[in-house]
């Protein structure tokens, strides 16, 4: 299990528009969340929660990606749903 401030392995993932994005592509801090779900009560829950701290994380210069199994159409409509920030906030399907 990763802590606070562990190095992560590479990954490349497709995110909300099918874009194939790397931990490399970030040269910031990097706060990734793993969800089970879009449009679950528990994982909107945890989304919003970020949502509602997204300027604090700009601010640091933190860069937030959300993970689950969901499709890229899926996120897509998720973060228009719920009106989720697109700068510095990803959403990317597939697992680590």
């Amino acid at each position: 299990m990763y802590k606070e401030k562990d190095l992560i392995k590479d990954f490349s993932l497709l995110d909300s528009n099918n874009n194939l994005i790397s931990n490399n592509d970030f040269n910031n801090t990097i706060v990734i969340f793993f969800y089970s779900k879009d449009n679950t009560s528990a994982c909107t829950c945890q989304a919003l929660g970020y949502k509602e701290l997204y300027e604090e994380f700009k601010s640091l210069n933190v860069t937030i990606i959300g993970i689950s199994k969901d499709s890229s159409s899926s996120h897509k409509r998720f973060i228009e749903k719920y009106e989720l920030p697109l700068t510095g906030y990803e959403y990317i399907s597939q697992g680590i």
